[in-house]
């Protein structure tokens, strides 16, 4: 229990995203102690059940920090700050937030992600050039057995990532999945975040999601 609660604080649970926004919420794990008389809840919560809650950001974060190496950036919004005629007055300077995890784990949990996209549960989903490393996930909603909240992270090439994206479909029939429903939505924000950086259109062409 200790190295679980550990492990998702690391990877930034119950700490605020230091992200140049304002109202930005915490996702959630509980501290080890809630574990003490509860082994079935250490379970449930190490595959994001129970009281375990997530945000978009903290999610997106994690793909990008497993992307990176084992390093999680720390996020944010502005990248350049210009005066009216354009001239940069203020440049984001990147800079380490947290970092879960060393390079050699890091490698590891991505073969296991391309292995999501190549024979399990998002197979079918990507481009095989793409080399796309994910995860699905399908989470109870706590409000009602009939729906379920539908994920999917990734990021891409794997090889040499240029994005990390976390996608969230909410109160989806509790029938649905995460490849099913957030698969098709993250495959074009991929293909397009590819296709900008080889200069090309992010829609609209033969090689990217339509308009």
């Amino acid at each position: 229990a200790e190295i679980m609660s550990t492990t998702a604080f690391n990877f930034g649970y119950n700490q605020a995203p230091p992200i140049d926004l304002p109202g930005v919420v915490n996702s959630y794990f509980p501290d080890a102690s809630a574990f003490s008389n509860d082994l079935p809840g250490l379970a449930y919560s190490a595959i994001g059940q129970k009281d375990v809650r997530a945000t978009a950001l903290t999610n997106a974060l994690l793909a990008a920090g497993i992307a990176n190496g084992g390093q999680i950036m720390t996020p944010h919004f502005m990248n350049v700050l210009t005066k009216p005629d354009g001239t940069i007055m203020k440049r984001y300077k990147a800079h380490t937030w947290l970092t879960p995890l060393d390079a050699s784990a890091a490698k590891r949990i991505t073969g296991m992600m391309l292995n999501v996209t190549r024979f399990g549960t998002a197979a079918g989903i990507f481009r095989s050039s793409d080399l796309v490393a994910a995860k699905t996930g399908t989470a109870q909603t706590g409000n009602s057995a009939d729906n379920t909240h539908d994920w999917m992270i990734a990021f891409a090439p794997a090889n040499n990532p240029v994005v990390a994206v976390a996608v969230v479909v909410p109160f989806q029939h509790v029938d649905a999945t995460g490849a099913a429903v957030a698969g098709p939505i993250m495959r074009c924000v991929i293909e397009g975040a590819i296709a900008l950086t080889k200069g090309q259109p992010a829609s609209g062409t033969s090689s990217t999601c339509p308009r």
